[in-house]
């Protein structure tokens, strides 16, 4: 996150999504939404910045398709990594909040269930995987679709003693089977 010091003490948060399309397995993944937040300078003196602040549950959705023939009992990793430096204590966690939709494009049926990433997860510069989705049908034909996947955003550790500015940081997510 870049700062630019502001008179008025306040913090910006904005959080930068970038598109991805994997071709080599005929995923591709949408990202729509983003996080942004101003902090305000506490106004009773000796007082401190929240613990932490939480955007909404849905900041972020994420949603696809891989486009394989044939899918046969297939696991996909959705990942998550953080570019940008934020204060020294300050963390910025992501979270899958609620199931999206796995549709098989040629049944017209739910062809699989999520698991994992309903805790939050500290970013970091490494990739980590954030979620799964498990298809459980034994086979599963044509586009496979993953729609509105919904993703919140916690930001934890400000403190009064950090430079006060505009941060700005990306978070990338990808999706592998």
């Amino acid at each position: 996150m870049l700062f630019t010091p502001y008179l008025t003490y306040k913090m910006k948060i904005l959080l930068g999504l970038l598109f991805l399309s994997l071709g080599l397995q005929a995923q591709t993944l949408n990202i729509s939404g983003n996080w942004n937040i101003t902090i305000a300078k506490p106004t009773v003196p000796g007082s401190n910045y929240l613990n932490s602040y939480e955007s909404s549950t849905n900041a972020v959705i994420l949603s696809g398709s891989d486009n394989s023939i044939l899918t046969i009992g297939a696991k996909y990793t959705f990942s998550v990594s953080m570019t940008g430096a934020l204060p020294s204590g300050v963390k910025l966690y992501a979270r899958r909040t609620a199931d999206g939709t796995i549709i098989s494009s040629f049944l017209g049926l739910n062809v699989g269930n999520y698991s994992d990433g309903l805790s939050y997860l500290e970013l970091t510069n490494f990739v980590q995987a954030l979620f799964y989705i498990n298809i459980t049908l034994a086979v599963s034909v044509g586009t496979t679709l993953f729609q509105n996947i919904p993703i919140q955003y916690k930001l934890e550790g400000l403190s009064v003693t950090q430079p006060t500015g505009t941060y700005t940081v990306t978070v990338t997510y990808t999706v592998s089977k």
